[in-house]
């Protein structure tokens, strides 16, 4: 009788729980757009897609402004270009891309039509655009799309507010005070520290700090931002490297992110960094979480130059989906299993959600097409992303973001424009209080851009606790191109003075690993890029299964160990 009263129980537990109630939807109603036959049906979506996201959810934020298939040449008339302004005139800031790298002429032209260049990186330009020319910039020829800043980042980090005090106890699991003993300080070794935010004269670290450097466009404020996140891990990089010099660098948008980081490896002479390490990535994907875009180039760049990229691997093992897209029962939607179209998630009112789909495709001129949306309870559109990739030539990926009015459940579908029979598709979900995701896959879930990059030391985090057991949330392997990641793990969960909190996630983690190479760096300079990621990956404190794996990687570092290898 009593095993039947726990069963009992223990089955109503289950039957409460969110995932389990999580609705089975096969009835949503996707917004209208105009299809026609043949030829005309890319340019009828096109000209229909942009203005149903418009009409239908006037909220939703547009993060690419479709152009036209026609284009405006440089052939502009005197009046046109010179316009009537008066001593205020409204601007708006938008990210132009472009078919090919930033030429003169065209910044030339920007400038004549009244813009402000507040900057420009590869082909990006971060601009400042009168609000009655948008169009006309819109419709140059030179322009690929328009969108606006994507200043929403992912900071890989949890912190959680407690009394305490930091102690060397902590980082006992690396052996640091071993390693400490040895005389090893990271002295005459440079971390360039890349995040939202710092405050240099934080008594913590200050006499570490060497120069610093913002790329906020508007005020140049090292200051704007969220200064915890970018103290904190100032903080553990001086904890593990106590001599280090500290060059701290701050950006808003993802063009300003991608300016620092090409201007910090082209750095010369007493002002180049020996080390970068992010903590923070930009959540917009510039590939198919395979390292091949720009952030991996710059990664492979840094690498060339001798100096060692860290980063975070991400805190998406729990908000991350990924699949093949599946239509079984004919409605053009996808099937996430056979009786449900719709990923289904928990919101707190007032709560900011990110969503960002990508799928596997050619980048540059890609031939399939998915749109994205997101709808309340009611099964209600709420934001609809509908970018008309093959006639754009945009990049494979679409975003919704919506502020939560209500607590509860919320539905994300995808819809099928073009798509072949096998498409691999990926569904990210950035919010401070998501939780209960419907369906979620915890391999593959690491960030875009530089955690994926061969070139770059990734790192997951493990509970400082119990380092044997990884953080629920710490991204994992492997790459969508078949390679392990992450490189190897450190611990989250350290307290920082600096913010009286525990600061936890793989943003406490890449830190301890970016310290960890300074002090090695300190005992013998003429370490590589790539020898130094060998030797922390041959000495790491083997966890999981036998070998690397897409959980650990290689596994626990040990800092005492590595040291003890590098001849001096």
């Amino acid at each position: 009788m009593r095993k039947k009263i726990i069963s009992f129980i223990i089955f109503i537990i289950i039957l409460s729980s969110g995932t389990i109630y999580a609705r089975d939807v096969t009835d949503i109603l996707w917004p209208e757009t105009k299809v026609s036959s043949g030829e005309d049906k890319e340019k009828n979506e096109l000209d229909s897609s942009s203005e149903a996201s418009k009409t239908i959810v006037p909220s939703a934020p547009l993060y690419i402004v479709p152009s036209p298939a026609d284009s405006y040449r440089y052939g502009f008339s005197t009046e046109a270009l010179s316009g009537g302004y008066g001593k205020t005139v409204n601007m708006e800031r938008y990210i132009i891309e472009l078919n090919f790298d930033v030429q003169a002429e065209d910044l030339t032209l920007l400038k004549e039509l009244g813009c402000e260049i507040e900057v420009y990186v590869f082909n990006m330009i971060q601009v400042l655009i009168p609000v009655d020319r948008v169009e006309i910039v819109r419709h140059l020829n030179f322009t690929r799309f328009l969108r606006s800043p994507f200043s929403e980042i992912e900071e890989n980090s949890k912190i959680f507010k407690q009394i305490s005090s930091a102690g060397s106890e902590e980082f006992s699991s690396l052996q640091l005070n071993e390693a400490h003993k040895k005389g090893y300080m990271g002295q005459g070794v440079k971390v360039a520290i890349l995040d939202t935010a710092f405050d240099p004269s934080n008594s913590i670290f200050r006499k570490n700090v060497y120069y610093t450097l913002s790329f906020r466009s508007h005020d140049r404020d090292i200051m704007e931002g969220d200064i915890d996140h970018g103290n904190a891990v100032t903080e553990i990089v001086t904890r593990i490297a106590p001599k280090t010099k500290i060059i701290l660098v701050n950006f808003q948008t993802d063009v300003e992110y991608i300016k620092a980081l090409k201007e910090l490896i082209n750095m010369t002479g007493s002002r180049k960094p020996d080390v970068i390490v992010t903590a923070v990535n930009i959540i917009l994907p510039d590939d198919y979480y395979d390292g091949s875009g720009i952030r991996g180039g710059l990664a492979r760049l840094a690498r060339d130059k001798g100096i060692t990229m860290v980063s975070s691997a991400g805190n998406n093992a729990q908000t991350h989906y990924m699949g093949m897209f599946n239509d079984k029962n004919d409605n053009s939607l996808h099937n996430f299993t056979s009786r449900d179209d719709t990923l289904e998630v928990n919101l707190k009112r007032g709560d900011r959600i990110r969503v960002v789909m990508s799928w596997k495709d050619n980048w540059k001129n890609p031939s399939d097409d998915l749109d994205l949306g997101i709808f309340n309870d009611n099964l209600e559109p709420l934001a609809m992303s509908t970018i008309r990739q093959k006639s754009l030539k945009a990049p494979p990926y679409e975003i919704v973001d919506i502020t939560a009015s209500y607590s509860g459940a919320y539905h994300i579908a995808v819809k099928k424009i073009k798509a072949r029979e096998v498409l691999p598709f990926m569904i990210y979900i950035y919010s401070l209080t998501v939780s209960n995701m419907e369906y979620f896959n915890p391999e593959t879930s690491l960030d875009p851009g530089l955690p994926p990059a061969s070139d770059t030391i990734t790192v997951g985090s493990v509970q400082s606790t119990y380092p044997g057991k990884l953080e629920p949330w710490s991204s994992q392997g492997k790459t969508t191109d078949n390679r392990m990641k992450p490189d190897l793990v450190a611990l989250g969960g350290i307290y920082c003075n600096s913010i009286h909190s525990i600061f936890s996630g793989t943003s406490s983690a890449a830190p301890q690993v970016a310290g960890a190479i300074a002090l090695l760096l300190s005992k013998n300079h003429t370490l590589s890029p790539d020898k130094l990621k060998d030797i922390l990956k041959k000495t790491a404190h083997d966890l999981g299964p036998p070998g690397e794996d897409p959980v650990f990687g290689a596994g626990l570092m040990n800092i005492y160990k590595a040291m003890l290898v590098i001849q001096e």
